[in-house]
């Protein structure tokens, strides 16, 4: 729930694990980079050299334009006291590897670095070096030939029909269904459905912050012709729905609470959408992942009725429900879907749309858990010294349908595989619905048995999401090249190991041995 917080990384593990998605970028074409506004082992991202220049430069080999995050030279000073003025700031991150610096209403920069350059602490030739990247960033955008203006792009597609559909679609794609206990969802015949929650009826919960403005809390820039989840609601049960705020995201109304209650019996489903404030960067700290007490007791309360609840989870992060989790039937998480994402919402619970999103996260259950899927053994071990201390409250990769489907013939090419071959998987899945077509997303983990490096319980190496038909199948098969199961070795190097592996694949489990040949 913090951001900006100081993190100490090895360098085994930035360059496994978070240097690859970097590589992809720049060997996709992107022509600038943002530096981070953290400190990494103690030192600021914009202060070191040996990020920005011998790592983007030298290892990566890396030509674009480096720019700063808001003010960060700035906070060199400030914040992070590692430079006695802002002058000195200038002077460190500039030798560090800046090429731009984003601070729009203040020139100190540009004086500062005027004068370091006339006093010969900066070269020239290391101006020389922005300038090119400069120069070259506009070259490649065609701004030579064309200079073009705000005025003359076209923003027609902005907001259009177009979209308002990749939105909903997107949304439709990665709702996520966690619990559904004795198919409660979707919810089609019944009588009054009370909704109620901070979040069913707010533009706000449903975009989240860097949408409309920054921290996306400002409810003036709300689209008021979108339909937040509650208006999409009555519009697929019309006057089914019965809504009643009952909380805010931090207070309980405790006399409409014991109202409701008292009416319990007009009632035969409720839906509790619950949420946070929308919030990034510095003012979207918390200093707890605890959803907030005001709406724990609004789940308390209305359980006591004794109707089936369904909760709509709007949340940036995963606040934690496992104390209120055993009240509902079924659980929806919501993300910030967007402005078309209560339809969406709306639509799944509906059963217009069969949900098919996964979990992109490892959901904890307490506080102080937060061991991802890939957590090493040792990490596994519990009080007792069995390996069950692995509990979160959602695995990455879960999620529910309003259908099934079964994995057969799970088979691999071959049960020795050399270090310049593909690991060649192939399946069968069957949609077990005779009413809905099936979005499955077929994912693969590969467990090293026995590496130098102490190995991970399971890795995801492929994933494929396929539609399946009512009472269809389909073929799946992937081609995993054996060097993606390489690591980062002692030695710094990337490195592949022969010995044991097991394939994971739906709840098969296969060995095979990689072998030097």
């Amino acid at each position: 729930g913090q951001d900006r917080t100081p993190v100490y990384i090895h360098d085994r593990q930035l360059k496994e694990y978070f240097l690859p998605t970097f590589e992809a970028a720049i060997e996709e074409g992107a022509l600038s980079v943002m530096i981070n506004s953290g400190e990494l082992n103690g030192i600021p991202v914009h202060a070191d050299y040996d990020i920005l220049t011998e790592l983007l430069r030298n290892e990566l080999g890396y030509d674009g334009v480096a720019v700063t995050d808001w003010e960060d030279i700035i906070k060199l000073k400030g914040n992070h006291r590692i430079a006695a003025d802002l002058k000195e700031a200038v002077y460190i991150s500039v030798m560090a590897g800046i090429d731009m610096s984003m601070t729009p209403n203040d020139y100190s920069f540009t004086d500062l670095l005027i004068e370091l350059v006339n006093e010969g602490r900066v070269p020239e030739s290391r101006l020389d070096e922005s300038v090119y990247r400069i120069l070259l960033l506009k070259k490649r955008l065609g701004l030579f030939d064309n200079a073009v203006t705000f005025e003359d792009n076209d923003y027609s597609a902005v907001g259009s029909a177009d979209h308002d559909r990749v939105n909903y679609e997107t949304a439709c794609e990665a709702i996520t269904l966690l619990k559904n206990e004795n198919n409660r969802l979707p919810i089609t015949e019944g009588g009054k459905i009370l909704v109620t929650g901070p979040s069913a009826d707010s533009h706000i919960l449903l975009n989240g912050a860097w949408s409309r403005t920054w921290l996306g809390r400002d409810p003036q820039y709300d689209d008021t012709e979108k339909s937040t989840l509650l208006e999409a609601l009555k519009a697929n049960y019309g006057d089914r729905i019965e809504y009643a705020p009952l909380a805010s995201l931090d207070s309980l109304f405790a006399s409409d609470l014991a109202n409701i209650k008292r009416r319990s019996s007009a009632y035969s489903e409720v839906i509790i959408c619950l949420g946070e404030l929308p919030g990034t960067e510095i003012p979207g700290n918390i200093t707890s992942l605890e959803l907030p007490q005001a709406q724990k007791d609004l789940c308390h309360g209305l359980a006591e009725m004794g109707v089936p609840m369904t909760a709509i989870m709007m949340f940036n992060r995963p606040r934690l429900v496992a104390d209120v989790e055993p009240h509902f039937d079924a659980m929806i998480m919501g993300y910030n879907p967007g402005d078309e994402g209560g339809i969406a919402i709306a639509d799944v619970i509906a059963g217009k749309v069969n949900p098919s999103g996964r979990l992109p996260i490892t959901y904890p259950r307490y506080v102080s858990a937060h061991l991802t899927y890939d957590h090493k053994w040792t990490e596994a071990i519990a009080s007792d010294f069995s390996f069950s201390a692995y509990k979160p409250q959602w695995k990455f990769g879960d999620g529910l349908s309003y259908s099934s489907c079964t994995y057969t013939d799970v088979t691999l090419q071959a049960d020795t595989i050399g270090f310049e071959d593909t690991i060649d998987i192939s399946c069968k899945v069957t949609n077990q619905s005779a009413d809905y077509a099936h979005k499955e997303v077929v994912q693969v983990y590969i467990a090293d048995k026995v590496a130098s490096i102490t190995p991970s319980v399971k890795r995801l190496r492929d994933f494929k999401k396929i539609e399946i038909e009512p009472n269809g199948s389909v073929e799946v098969s992937f081609s995993i090249p054996a060097s993606e199961l390489s690591f980062v070795g002692v030695e710094h190097d990337w490195i592949l190991e022969e010995g044991d592996f097991e394939l994971h694949l739906g709840d098969t489990s296969l060995p095979f041995y990689l072998k030097n040949e």
